[in-house]
This record gives C-alpha cells, structure tokens and sequence, in this order.
C-alpha cells in the first residue's frame, strides 16, 4: 500500500502519467485527508485514473494545466507514471504547449527528457514547482542491495555491460532500459517502453527455443536527467515482464529508481528464481 511521507503545500497538483500509480497515489491521500487536483493525460491515464478526476486533457495542453492549477491555488505538484511521447500531431497543443515545442525544436529537439525539462521549466515560470515523488510518498524509493533470494554475482558481467551501454547512450536520450545476454545486447528500450521491449527480447528467446533463464535487464536514470518527473518506475508487471522474457533478473539504481508494490516485487522475484538487485 502506498502511503503519503510528507504534507506538502496543500493542494497538491498530480499530473498523471499511466499505469495503475497515478489513481492508487491519489487513493493515498484520500485516506491521508490530503487535498489535491490531479490532471489526467488523454491517451496516457488509466481509465481508473481519468475515473478519479474532472480534468483530463491532451498531453499538450499546458495552459489548461497552468490555468486548472492556479485556479485551485496550487504551488507544488508531482508528475508520476509512464508517459509515451505521441507524434506532434497528436498532441493537441494549446497556446502554451505550442510555445514550448517551438523551444524544443529550437533547441534542436531531442528526447523525452529534453522535452520534459521544457516543460517543467514553463511550468515553474508560472509558479509551479515540480516535487519528486519520493518525496511526498512512502515506499517508493528502490533501495539499494539485493532484495531477493536469487544472487546476481554469475550475471556482473552483462550488468556491467548494459550500465556502461546506458552510460554511453544517455547523451542521446534515447531509452533507460537495455537487455543483456552472455555479453550480447539483446534489446536498447526506444519511445515504447520498457514492457514493450521486453516482448521484443521474449520473440528473440523464445525463437531460439527451450532455456534456462539467462540475461538481465538493466534499467538505470540517463546522465543528467530531469529525476523529479521522468525517474526510472518498476513493479510487478516489469518482474512479471522479465519473467516472461525469459531473463534471469533486472537491475535498477537504488535511489534512483520507484519501487512499486516492493513486497509483491520481491515475492515474484523469489517464486520465479529472479534476482532484483539496486546498485
């Protein structure tokens, strides 16, 4: 169960990414009694999330997001679950989100990252403050270590392999994830995420046919990367995923990364012999 860590500057603005995190953080301040307005992202939120407030938007909307925020007084917000950039035609900009991709193109474009340093920048010139989650909820925050029963020690080299591979690529700002196999590079992750990859890097296996668990997935932050609306997220689906693709285990940074659901992560990872290890 998440849990709020922090009051912070009441009400707290939430922009909703995917995935089940947004609707079950909002779940914890209801019992926490904290006021908030959360914005969901059309195309992006969960329908449980979109369910749980009245404004939703397209993802370029900004000046609909600046104006629902000041119109409810509020000074901080969190950015939390997965966003999957969409082409520009489909990002419905309004006068503001037009403005901030005339900058990213200006700048020479980029990446999601770049493109979401943008946007927290115009945001904070209208007085919004980007919070990062971990700061305001419990739990959250991947530790360092080893969590699980399974070791990772016959596995240092393609860990050591796909953190340098990460390393080398985040001046790119392409994906945060890679798979690694006996040394081979299976897999860097691209706009469609990690799930996405990891059902690429099941096709590879499982074309090679019946094997025992082998390889890693190595997800790390980019060098310099805007971590307080873009940190790496695992949970159980990206257990379940590696499980899947028939890898051995995944690597994260410890206080670099969200943890959801930790103890449900940790019980996949022992049941299917997985290892979860932070650097």
């Amino acid at each position: 169960m998440i849990g709020v860590f922090a009051k912070v500057t009441e009400p707290l603005g939430i922009i909703a990414g995917g995935g089940p995190l947004p609707s079950r953080v909002a779940e914890a301040l209801d019992r926490s009694g904290q006021n908030y307005v959360m914005i969901a992202l059309t195309g992006v939120s969960s329908p449980e999330t979109i369910s749980k407030t009245d404004h939703c938007y397209g993802m370029g909307a900004l000046g609909r997001v600046i104006d629902t925020f000041q119109d409810h007084h509020i000074a901080q917000y969190i950015m939390i679950g997965p966003v999957t950039r969409p082409g520009f035609d489909q990002l419905e900009l309004d006068a503001v989100g037009n403005e901030v991709i005339e900058r990213f193109l200006a700048q020479g474009g980029g990446g999601d990252d770049a493109l979401l340093r943008l946007i927290t920048e115009r945001l904070a010139e209208a007085g919004l403050v980007a919070l990062p989650a971990e700061s305001v909820l419990v739990d959250v925050a991947a530790p360092s270590g080893l969590l699980s029963a399974a070791e990772a020690t016959k596995y240092a080299t393609d860990i050591a392999l796909g953190r340098a591979l990460l390393e080398q690529l985040s001046p790119f700002d392409v994906g945060q994830a890679c798979v690694v196999e006996s040394g081979q590079v299976l897999a860097i992750e691209g706009p469609e995420g990690t799930d996405n990859m990891l059902r690429r890097v099941q096709d590879i296996l499982s074309a090679r046919g019946e094997r025992a668990p082998n390889g890693v997935l190595v997800k790390l932050p980019k060098a310099g990367q805007e971590r307080r609306v873009d940190l790496p997220t695992l949970g159980p689906q990206t257990v379940e995923g590696v499980r899947d693709a028939g890898l051995a285990g995944l690597v994260y940074q410890g206080g670099g990364t969200l943890l959801i659901d930790r103890e449900a992560c940790v019980a996949l990872a022992n049941r299917h012999h997985l290892f979860l290890l932070g650097l």
